[in-house]
């Protein structure tokens, strides 16, 4: 359309005043902490345990505080973003070699996906002992089903070859399943059904134990081998659309990761991941267009990567090798299927505070990552004062929830002794002030299914559990502690059940209690930010009605950059955001509001620096911290007017 006519025409434009604001995520948790599995400095979202389990492995004695802080979270959200610290000595299960450490996949794209890096094949996919339990074995098309030279005699429980020397055994692996035929014919088919024999063992250049027994006389025959993994696929290895149509054959592949020890999945030898048609060449895809290419078909895989093509004395000598592109010709194929056993893979040490607080330095950028209850784990009170003043202070949308130990040695403050409320206190001390910090009283003791044990679990995990769920179901400025919104799941006992007494001298310090009353369940009876002083912000309700009020508004202010600054804009803006705020003081947020945006503020000297500026008022509305029932006895005859100038109705 033009917009300027010299003959008579209508013309049209619109403006779109109809956007309202963005809406923020409010129940968004984050934890860095230590695991035994896992991409390294990298943050993964986490749904569920099983989620949990999958990406970050199963707590142990030394991971479990973090693991189970995340666990916890996830009893009352559904959203968590999971940093794995980096423990000093870890290191990837490998094929061969000195093992690596390769930390995410950025790691691996910068260092090690051009090969060469003198591990073998492939290295587990994270640092950790978990890696030791994985088994690899890969197939083609050429070693899908073979043929072995020469013949063999069958005796009970072992096949004999026949003048072949090494030539044979050098072509079979342990594992393989092997026929027997004779002129054609099946020779161990007695009855119709096929019988097949798997090779436990080659104890000789001659000589291969069998799985079982033969069950035929003895008989010459030709042996033909079938990968271990055979029954995993319906046909051999295909291949790609991109071969065919360049003139290549043979560049498909098979291949499984097994868990050899049964250690991972519950089930010695189970397959955990199988790759069907994927391809030695760089630029093969599948029919859906996906990558077929094997080194990035193990980018994707949750447990190896591609760090080396195989060996040369693996494979044909002559032909395409593998990672190139396809053209005329045929791909050099496998000599026989290859199988691999990753070891020397560590956990390496507990991580450190540093390593922590590195791990914990992620969740900083608040444009990355927009996330809102920060859980510190079982940590110490440096890494606390480290997540509440250099992570939520510095963000100012999320609010650290943090739990105090031994400030000496660490461990979970357990009794509920004067001398014990003493030591929450020194640790609450060593936190500081701030309105974006939540500090409980301790530790749960909670039941670990997975090692059959009972353990204390810091109750920071639940802490912020429990606000996500208040926000979700309610809102964000209702206070999560109480009866109605503050009772804790999973709870044996609690390291410290804090009496009245206790409760009078932990509420000034700002350390929040969790009660087990009589005939209730255990239950946050306090909401205190860290502020230290005298304010609304000393309630985290409020701290949380504040983030969301200057989260939304701000994020959606930024569709006003290089706006004209001009009165209208200015309305503009006010239009903009008063039904947001009309609506939180509908739903009992805020009291009362004020959007200022008049000369006083955008002055003269304000609009000619290019800046707008508005000063939003907010009254907050306060939770109840304390209830006074005054009950008094009148006499009979005195009415209640008279006394209260109230009738009673």
């Amino acid at each position: 359309m033009s917009y300027f006519s010299i003959s008579p025409s209508v013309e049209f434009t619109e403006t779109d005043l109809t956007t309202g604001l963005t809406a923020v995520a409010s129940t968004v948790g984050a934890l860095a902490g230590d695991f035994e599995w896992g991409p390294v400095l990298d943050p993964v979202q986490v749904t569920e345990e099983a989620d949990l389990v999958d990406r970050f492995g199963k707590p142990n004695d030394r991971t479990y505080g973090s693991w189970y802080t995340a666990y916890n979270f996830l009893q009352y959200s559904s959203d968590i973003r999971v940093v794995r610290a980096l423990s000093a000595s870890a290191k990837n299960a490998v094929t061969t070699g000195t093992p690596v450490v390769v930390q995410n996949l950025l790691d691996w794209e910068s260092k090690y996906s051009n090969g060469g890096t003198g591990v073998g094949v492939f290295a587990a996919k994270w640092p950790g002992a978990r890696g030791n339990n994985f088994k690899v074995s890969m197939a083609d098309a050429a070693t899908y089903t073979r043929n072995i030279p020469g013949t063999a005699t069958l005796t009970a429980n072992s096949a004999t070859l026949v003048g072949q020397g090494t030539s044979f055994t050098s072509d079979l692996t342990v594992g393989d399943v092997l026929t027997f035929v004779k002129n054609g014919t099946d020779v161990l088919t007695p009855g119709g059904s096929l019988v097949t024999l798997s090779v436990v063992s080659i104890t000789d250049d001659l000589s291969v134990v069998l799985s079982a027994a033969p069950g035929v006389a003895s008989v010459a025959a030709m042996v033909q081998a079938k990968w271990e993994y055979s029954y995993i696929f319906p046909t051999a290895p295909q291949d790609s659309d991109q071969a065919l149509f360049s003139g290549s054959t043979g560049d498909g592949l098979h291949a499984v990761v097994v868990d050899a020890t049964g250690a991972v999945t519950g089930t010695k030898n189970s397959v955990i991941e199988a790759f069907a048609n994927i391809s030695k060449a760089s630029n093969a895809r599948k029919f859906d267009g996906t990558v077929a290419y094997y080194k990035n078909a193990f980018r994707d895989s949750k447990t190896l990567w591609w760090m080396d093509h195989p060996a040369s004395s693996l494979v044909d000598a002559t032909g395409i090798d593998f990672g190139s592109p396809t053209g005329p010709g045929t791909f050099k194929s496998l000599q026989r299927p290859l199988t691999y056993t990753l070891q020397q893979g560590s956990d390496g040490l507990a991580a450190t505070d540093g390593e922590l607080q590195t791990a914990f330095s992620f969740f900083g950028d608040a444009e990355k990552y927009d996330v809102r209850l920060l859980m510190s784990g079982k940590v110490s009170a440096t890494v606390s004062n480290f997540v509440i003043h250099n992570v939520a202070e510095v963000r100012r949308d999320c609010i650290a929830f943090v739990s105090p130990n031994n400030v000496a040695d660490g461990t979970p403050v357990v009794g509920d002794t004067s001398e014990n409320i003493d030591k929450l206190t020194a640790f609450r001390t060593l936190m500081g002030s701030s309105s974006y910090g939540f500090l409980d009283s301790g530790y749960k003791y909670q039941y670990d299914k997975y090692a059959d044990k009972y353990r204390y679990i810091p109750l920071n995990g639940d802490m912020a559990g429990l606000m996500a769920r208040t926000a979700a179901q309610r809102n964000e400025w209702a206070s999560p502690a109480g009866f109605n919104r503050g009772v804790i799941k999973n709870v044996t006992r609690l390291a410290i059940n804090p009496k009245k007494e206790y409760r009078d001298r932990l509420f000034p310090a700002d350390v929040n209690s969790v009660v087990l009353f009589p005939n209730s369940g255990p239950t946050l009876f306090s909401d205190k930010t860290l502020i230290g002083r005298p304010s609304d912000f000393d309630a985290i309700n409020i701290r949380m009605l504040f983030i969301l009020l200057e989260k939304s508004i701000a994020t959606s202010a930024r569709y006003f950059l290089f706006e004209q600054n001009t009165e209208l804009t200015r309305k503009l803006f006010v239009s903009f955001i008063t039904p947001f705020l009309r609506s939180v003081q509908g739903q009992g947020g805020i009291s009362d509001f004020l959007i200022d945006v008049g000369p006083n503020v955008n002055n003269a000297a304000t609009i000619q620096s290019k800046t707008f500026a508005a000063n939003i008022y907010i009254k907050p509305v306060k939770a109840i911290r304390f209830i006074k029932l005054n009950f008094v006895a009148t006499p009979e005859g005195v009415s209640f007017s008279e006394i209260t100038g109230q009738s009673n109705a």
